[in-house]
């Protein structure tokens, strides 16, 4: 019961992720087949991109929350988090 509980778990953690990235997909697909047929527009293009961000920060929102360290970096802006309460969060 442990097992599926754990796998259950992870599924859930990532949700958010596959749901953006199906999303992202769905839009580049239809885009093929909405006149102009073959073509796909820039705002396709956009909103893709924007779903993926919003799924690179949920991701890193999970990577902090476990903890982890996090780096974000696009052109020259970077976001770095670090936690140096490890050791507090491993004991508690």
């Amino acid at each position: 019961m442990n097992t599926m509980r754990k796998i259950s778990r992870i599924l859930m953690a990532d949700i958010w992720f596959h749901i953006f990235a199906t999303t992202s997909l769905l839009l580049i697909v239809t885009s093929f087949f909405i006149p102009p047929t073959g073509v796909i527009d820039s705002s396709v293009f956009a909103g893709v991109g924007e779903l993926f961000f919003f799924a690179t920060l949920w991701e890193a929102h999970i990577a902090i929350k476990k903890g982890m360290d996090a780096k974000l970096t696009k052109d020259d802006i970077t976001l770095e988090i670090n936690n140096h309460n490890k050791d507090e969060l491993l004991e508690s």
